[in-house]
């Protein structure tokens, strides 16, 4: 199971409804067209964006059937395109069979304040009624996690798994720079199967 280490390709534009933060993101916009009209006389430069910060933690009670004990990444700072390097240790007490349920919620720092990011095309705060049916769209599951015992799969056998420090291609190569917060809660018959909470920063 390919834990959610995924640096998050964010959604740039975003339908404000009618709230507070509305005004916000138009005075955030008026900002960025006054800089790009002072620059537009300067010849443009290819940004590498760069994962510069990354915490993370379990948000996952006692009775959550999964434990995520360690979880770090390297290069730091890390340059897209590049390799993720991954490392985990986590515990499943209690096999994840269907019907898995996954809700994702992401955030993006907009003038001080995060502000969460919709759906659109299965990509942004989404919900996954059946993960399981997800990981069947697999083709090839990493060797690194089949050498686990892990084949991409439901179910997912209750034991403690332990992953090396593990290379994955991210191939982005335009993400908006920011600080960014994702919430990740999945749950198996209504019951917590695990909850990670990550706060990245991308320059």
């Amino acid at each position: 199971m390919k834990l959610f280490c995924v640096i998050v390709c964010c959604i740039v534009c975003v339908k404000a409804s009618k709230n507070v933060f509305q005004y916000e993101m138009e005075k955030a916009d008026d900002s960025i067209d006054i800089y790009r009209h002072k620059s537009s006389s300067f010849p443009e430069q290819q940004r590498v964006p760069k994962l510069t910060s990354f915490v993370w933690k379990d948000c996952g009670g006692k009775s959550a059937l999964v434990n995520i004990k360690s979880l770090s990444i390297s290069p730091d700072p890390l340059s897209f395109p590049g390799t993720l390097n991954v490392a985990a240790d986590f515990l499943v007490k209690k096999a994840l069979v269907k019907p898995l349920k996954a809700d994702l919620t992401l955030y993006r720092k907009v003038l001080g304040r995060y502000i969460r990011l919709p759906c659109i095309d299965d990509f942004g705060s989404c919900t996954y009624d059946d993960v399981c049916s997800l990981l069947q769209q697999v083709q090839q599951c990493p060797k690194p996690l089949t050498d686990l015992g892990l084949n991409c799969q439901c179910p997912i056998k209750a034991k403690g798994y332990s992953l090396q420090k593990t290379g994955f291609d991210i191939g982005a190569s335009i993400i908006p720079e920011g600080d960014y917060r994702v919430l990740a809660n999945v749950t198996l018959n209504g019951a917590e199967a695990t909850c990670l909470d990550l706060t990245l920063s991308i320059q």
